[in-house]
């Protein structure tokens, strides 16, 4: 069964099962790092370390993009507030994070060549990452 965007519900309920073990690893380790209980070494080994923590834990996996349909797309888009739906379709067609189609700006759109280079983040934020910085060329047909 699928919701209208095209969501297996069996998705939605790993959601919520991943949802619950996020919970359970902010207990952890708000209990593993309290101050009044021992630190790891002096656990007998039973802790190699703290498994929430970036120090001690093993690295993550890279991430797979997830690439919405062209329907999911358009679902999305007409799910929205009006106002929100232009960041949609820069975030589906031109890879831009939400906070950064919101803050787009006239200036940021060269429209004789196509291209965007996105400046800021909502709010002034700096981007992200030097490939939020990269022009992107929209592609012409």
């Amino acid at each position: 069964m699928t919701d209208p965007l095209g969501v297996h519900s069996g998705a939605l309920e790993l959601v919520e099962v991943l949802r619950q073990v996020a919970g359970l690893l902010v207990v952890m380790s708000d209990v593993l790092g309290d101050p009044l209980l021992p630190d790891a070494e002096s656990h007998d080994g039973l802790f190699a370390g703290n498994p929430c923590s970036r120090r001690t834990s093993a690295g993550m996996g890279k991430q797979r993009p997830y690439v919405a349909t062209t329907q999911q797309v358009w679902a999305l888009h007409d799910a929205v507030p009006e106002g929100v739906r232009p960041a949609v379709l820069l975030g589906a067609h031109a890879g831009l994070r939400f906070a950064e189609a919101a803050a787009l700006r006239v200036a940021d759109v060269d429209f004789a060549m196509g291209v965007l280079s996105p400046s800021v983040q909502w709010l002034d934020v700096p981007l992200k990452s030097d490939t939020s910085r990269t022009p992107i060329q929209s592609r012409r047909r």
